[in-house]
């Protein structure tokens, strides 16, 4: 049986992957899942992941197969960005590699398509990575890190790249949870208020991600990036118009046009993906919609 960690077990894209692991038909697989906020008990520990001690422990004590970091933050200052999203897989990296007990396991560390930022075609992970804002700039020195491990050799780690994510559980941060929780709340002939809807993203559903991710661990090479994606952008207009038109209500869309829409094109290649490891994605987004609502 072999032995999963995963960090950051109980954010959105965690709690899919320990179930999407767990009931994989390639085990047994016994996953342990590492949050701050994970109640403990039943494969789960509650561990402050800044806390090299105790991070070290539960190495040690576990002696994984496999480690996911899937731990990090989107919005924070510039130290609490490079904490979490910087200093924390790089201190996993070194101590992974300096024990005999986790000096064989496979890790595998999550960047972003922020990394990347503005684009007029598909990028593909050759492509300059010129992020736009604080959270892709952490994720950028993340991947130096991660560059300078792999290029050094003598252990396995490699890095994904997701594009943006949709599905049950999105946090509501996110615009189009935001989106879903007001048409859930609207009656007859309401608005729902939206900043600019310019932007064309390329979405996923959350369980082909966490299946690309599975799919890198077990297929994939080491010192390889990954990018997860659809390889098809979506204006966010479009896809407003998509939820309210499965929820079928009557509904007007008060677009705030003078807001920021951030990058204007940000969709990904995932062509090496596909080729390395034979994933590919099978959930439409009109099914994601329809789960984000909670139709299905």
């Amino acid at each position: 049986m072999s032995v999963v960690i995963v960090l950051g077990a109980e954010g959105f894209l965690g709690r899919h992957l320990v179930h999407h692991v767990a009931a994989d038909p390639s085990g047994p697989h016994r996953v342990v899942g590492v949050d701050r906020h994970a109640r403990g008990g039943g494969g789960s520990y509650a561990v402050d992941l800044r806390d090299d001690a105790a991070v070290g422990h539960l190495l040690r004590t576990e002696r994984p197969d496999v480690v996911v970091n899937l731990a990090g933050v989107v919005e924070g200052t510039d130290d609490e960005l490079s904490e979490i999203n910087v200093e924390l897989p790089g201190r996993l990296m070194r101590m992974m590699a300096s024990w005999p007990e986790t000096r064989d396991a496979r890790l595998l560390l999550l960047g972003s398509a922020a990394e990347y930022g503005e684009c007029d075609v598909a990028q593909d992970e050759c492509a300059p990575l010129r992020p736009a804002s604080a959270y892709g700039r952490s994720k950028l020195r993340q991947y130096e890190r991660f560059r300078a491990v792999a290029d050094a050799g003598g252990q396995w780690v490699a890095l994904a790249r997701p594009f943006n994510i949709v599905g049950p559980g999105m946090p509501r941060h996110l615009a189009l949870a935001s989106f879903a929780e007001q048409i859930a709340a609207a009656g007859g002939n309401e608005r729902i208020r939206t900043g600019n809807l310019s932007a064309v993203r390329d979405f996923l559903d959350v369980e082909d991600v966490v299946t690309a991710l599975w799919h890198v661990v077990r297929r994939g090479r080491s010192g390889e990036v990954y990018n997860v994606s659809s390889g098809v952008g979506h204006s966010m207009r479009a896809l407003v118009e998509m939820l309210v038109q499965l929820s079928g209500r009557e509904l007007t869309i008060d677009e705030n046009t003078s807001a920021s829409a951030g990058v204007p094109v940000s969709v990904g290649s995932s062509e090496k993906l596909r080729r390395e490891t034979g994933w590919a994605p099978r959930i439409p987004i009109a099914t994601s919609l329809r789960r984000l609502l909670g139709q299905g």
